[in-house]
């Protein structure tokens, strides 16, 4: 059985050193809760990595990580989102 999904445009993509610090105030308007969905180890064992947890942290967000290897699918963050039990 096909599943089906609808991928909304991405808003707006940052490119280049960095970007990553722009991340907390560019999903601020989009809620306080999120899913943060990251390779296994060469981004989270960064020094950027923590300094984009404090800033997390700073405002206040809500969020829960999970490792993939390759891509993440749709169904892949739809499962780690029910395996959350949606953040209670």
């Amino acid at each position: 059985m096909k599943q089906s999904f609808t991928l909304a445009p991405t808003p707006v993509v940052y490119f280049g050193e960095e970007k990553i610090s722009y991340l907390p105030e560019a999903i601020k308007n989009y809620g306080k809760q999120f899913l943060l969905v990251t390779g296994e180890s060469s981004f989270v064992s960064s020094p950027l990595f923590e300094r984009l947890k404090e800033q997390f942290e700073a405002l206040k967000f809500n969020f829960a990580q999970t490792y993939v290897k390759g891509e993440p699918t749709p169904w892949l963050v739809d499962a780690a989102i029910q395996e959350l039990g949606a953040f209670e």
